[in-house]
């Protein structure tokens, strides 16, 4: 099986980034399992390495092919001069991770690298790392989130949306659309076979148009469900994903359920993306008190879908040639063919 090569853009240089990246490539066995190559700058690397007291080593490379297997790789993105400042959103921060994400971008459509798994990151041109990925890649179809933990797969229609902006931004043609992917994306990345969806409403869902569920042939969603209803009778089994017309409508929900936290996978993108979901990426900065747990779990889904990917795509790519030719007697047509 081919070893693939994660390319880790180490996100906000005054957050947790580096120290996971440590402490998860500190286990042989993750090094077993990909070639990571950090995407960021030996200086900051070194300055988090003492900072936090972790003995980490890693290679230092100027282009993927050199990236050693069974090392920790690190490709400069920047040679300038940074201001490490634990804890607090600065321009240099910024500037770094745009620059770390630009070249990892830049790899992954040359084919140089395989996956994008991203460090916690600061806000990129008033987007997440995410968004702005989406973006730079020009995708046809609207990205999805989806959060993936240990008992839910949890998509949303929209992000970063208060309760009163849902009603404008959202409509039946985009839930529909939001249903297409994360169908998609269940199958195709996550091998689930025939899907079902959950579709969540809202309070305004007078307003909110969302589509009926789908009730003939192939049915794949269901709903929609009221939220604080769904969530507590905790019945979940039946569903292989839930789909949630704004963030914050099931956000609180899925950490409870989800103690360990969970991965957040981009769908919807030629190129796999997935990051940690973590909420104390300033709070911890540091203190090397971070858990790695989250992006273990990130690389460990990048490589499961990139071969996912692989498996559902080689049968179509080649499809079969039919085995037989429709006999055709022309006898009829002659009999009524007018002389």
């Amino acid at each position: 099986m081919k070893k693939l090569r994660i390319a880790i853009p180490h996100g906000d240089i005054n957050a947790i980034g580096y120290e996971l990246i440590f402490k998860t490539f500190a286990e042989s066995e993750m090094l077993d399992m990909c070639t990571p190559i950090v995407y960021g700058t030996p200086k900051v690397a070194a300055y988090h390495r003492n900072a936090l007291d972790i003995p980490a080593v890693f290679s230092i490379i100027s282009q993927p092919a050199e990236a050693r297997e069974g090392r920790l790789n690190l490709l400069n993105t920047i040679d300038d001069e940074l201001k490490i400042d634990f804890g607090q959103l600065s321009p240099d921060a910024t500037r770094a991770a745009k620059v770390a994400i630009d070249q990892a971008l830049k790899d992954l459509q040359a084919g140089q690298v395989d996956c994008l798994v991203l460090a916690p990151s600061c806000p990129i041109d008033g987007k997440t790392a995410e968004q702005y990925i989406a973006a730079q890649l020009q995708a046809a179809d609207a990205p999805l989130t989806i959060l993936i933990g240990a008992h839910l797969r949890l998509a949303f229609a929209t992000e970063g949306l208060t309760l009163s902006q849902v009603a404008s931004n959202i409509n039946e043609t985009k839930v529909q659309a939001a249903v297409e992917t994360f169908r998609t994306a269940l199958q195709r990345d996550l091998r689930v076979t025939a899907p079902r969806i959950a579709l969540l409403r809202t309070d305004l869902s007078q307003q909110t148009s969302t589509p009926a569920a789908d009730t003939e042939g192939g049915q794949s969603f269901y709903g929609p469900f009221s939220a604080p209803e769904f969530f507590a009778q905790g019945n979940l089994t039946p569903y292989n994903g839930i789909l949630s017309l704004y963030d914050a409508q099931a956000l609180l929900a899925f950490n409870c359920l989800e103690a360990e936290g969970g991965v957040r996978f981009t769908a919807g993108l030629p190129y796999i993306v997935c990051a940690p979901q973590v909420d104390n990426r300033y709070t911890n900065a540091g203190k090397n008190q971070a858990d790695c747990t989250t992006f273990r779990q990130a690389i460990y889904l990048a490589i499961d879908t990139y071969f996912n990917r692989v498996n559902y795509d080689e049968p179509l790519a080649n499809p079969l040639q039919k085995l037989y030719h429709e006999r055709r007697d022309d006898s009829e047509k002659a009999r009524f063919k007018k002389s």
